[in-house]
């Protein structure tokens, strides 16, 4: 895999691509507090919120929204 999910706690989720050498993926002002991907293909990750709720978002989209 080519990508790092990055997550600065209770700050923002950032996907980093090493492949490109930039940031593919930034979600601002979000309290995150654990990201991981989900398998078995690693495109969409999970974030675990602070409120308790779980955020799933695809590793390239450009909206801030989660897909669930």
């Amino acid at each position: 895999m080519h990508r790092l999910l990055i997550v600065y706690e209770l700050q923002c989720v950032a996907v980093y691509s090493t492949n490109k050498h930039e940031f593919i993926r930034h979600i601002d002002q979000k309290s995150a507090l654990k990201a991981c991907w989900i398998p078995p293909k690693g495109d969409p990750f999970a974030v675990l919120m602070a409120t308790g709720f779980l955020e799933i978002y695809k590793a390239e989209d450009k909206k801030q929204q989660a897909i669930q």
